[in-house]
């Protein structure tokens, strides 16, 4: 039993290395074949705790990403006849998000219950499931997606009206570039969330940690994408209105200051919880 168990860790040790691994007399396990151990009837004790807490999770997020994925492409395609037609694509997205590894880990569950040689080691810890990383790049694309979304809208719309004006008003082309100045920001907001996430999914990467990286990216992602609609209206409009009536100009900063603040705020509450858990390691509760 205990050469077993030391074969077990051993495993374990190379799919997850840790920096205590100085160990030697493990060493000579290190090649021990992943079939040859799994088929070996003698190590069926060592997987006698099923991981409910992960197929639960699983199993959740293929029911509920299924059902939203079928509602919102069932809305954008007219066959469900809705008032609420624009919630289609939100159905879409979110129903991806949870669909694509409830999936996967579905098809891994049926192929453990069919005792396929392997298998067992996706699915074997609670804590540090091998579909956290999912969350985790999910976490840290939303953010640089959603928040140049936000910059790409609130340049463009702004800029239309710096054009528009510049065509009777040339000589405040440049007192006017300052809304898409600060709409361009907004994609650097996204950017350094990104890079804290990005660098923070590794071998180790529990569950609680890929939820934090998740919410902190779609934090500063909607934050930035609410920051660019409301600076690239108000710029639009405010310097159409400067050009007829210089005295708005303070007064159009004032707004596009605390149209910039709301992004301030999802980038801060963003890396907070981006932080949280970066300490913890994949070790059995």
């Amino acid at each position: 039993m205990d050469d077993d168990v030391l074969r077990y860790e051993a495993r374990e040790r190379k799919l997850h290395p840790t920096k205590d691994d100085d160990e030697l007399p493990l060493l000579q396990y290190q090649d021990v074949d992943e079939a040859e151990f799994y088929d070996d009837p003698k190590n069926d004790n060592l997987f006698k705790e099923t991981p409910w807490k992960a197929i639960a999770l699983t199993v959740f997020l293929f029911l509920i990403g299924s059902i939203m994925l079928s509602l919102g492409i069932l809305i954008k395609t007219g066959v469900i006849k809705t008032q609420y037609e624009d919630r289609g694509l939100p159905l879409i997205i979110l129903g991806s998000i949870c669909f694509i590894p409830g999936s996967f880990y579905v098809v891994v569950i049926i192929q453990v219950c069919r005792g396929v040689p392997g298998e067992m080691s996706i699915v074997v810890s609670d804590i540090c499931p091998t579909y956290t990383t999912f969350f985790g790049f999910m976490g840290a694309a939303c953010s640089i997606i959603f928040a140049n979304f936000g910059s790409c809208y609130g340049t463009a719309k702004a800029g239309v009206g710096v054009m528009v004006m510049g065509v009777l008003h040339p000589q405040l082309i440049v007192k006017s570039t300052i809304p898409t100045i600060m709409a361009g920001i907004l994609g650097i907001y996204g950017l350094i969330a990104s890079i804290i996430i990005a660098m923070g999914i590794g071998n180790e990467y529990p569950l609680y940690v890929s939820f934090a990286h998740l919410s902190g990216g779609l934090c500063v992602g909607f934050s930035s994408l609410a920051a660019g609609i409301c600076i690239g209206i108000v710029g639009d409009a405010g310097v159409r209105a400067n050009a007829r009536q210089p005295k708005l100009y303070v007064g159009m900063l004032l707004v596009l200051i605390f149209g910039e603040a709301l992004a301030l705020y999802g980038l801060i509450v963003g890396l907070i919880i981006s932080m949280k858990g970066q300490n913890m390691k994949c070790t059995s509760a």
